[in-house]
């Protein structure tokens, strides 16, 4: 004796929802994971530490621009004519060739152009800017 299963026939206005389904799963999936590269992902609360190089003057290259125009290079002020001899006498004791400007808050910024052209004459591969952090 055989026996025979029969589906019953669909109507003609069923829908195929599994096309619709998988679509939303993967959107589901997709936002979750973008979600969570969203910068900050935790709202923390880091420690603070204070790191200072063994000889300020050996590692780090400061140039300092008061707001009466006067340079230093870390705590030593210099004349601009000087300037470029100086960083490329400093900058041959510096591994990563990296010099530091602060500037005062009323610097022009034609004058901040024409200490970053005389560092890159005296050999400096990179220029950063210090900046007192907002409180």
């Amino acid at each position: 004796m055989s026996v025979e299963f029969h589906r019953p026939a669909s109507s003609p206005g069923a829908m195929n929802l599994t096309p619709l389904i998988d679509v939303v799963f993967q959107l589901l999936i997709f936002f979750m994971l973008t979600s969570s590269f969203v910068y900050p992902a935790l709202d923390l609360k880091l420690p603070r530490a204070e790191t200072r190089p063994s000889s300020p003057d050996a590692q780090m290259i400061v140039i300092s621009l008061d707001a009466q125009n006067r340079l230093f290079v870390n705590r030593e002020e210099v004349s601009e004519a000087e300037l470029e001899r100086i960083l490329r006498e400093r900058l041959q004791h510096v591994p990563q060739q990296a010099v530091f400007f602060r500037g005062d808050r009323a610097t022009p910024y034609e004058r901040f152009t024409e200490i970053m052209q005389i560092a890159t004459r005296a050999g400096a591969r990179s220029f950063n800017l210090i900046h007192e952090p907002n409180q």
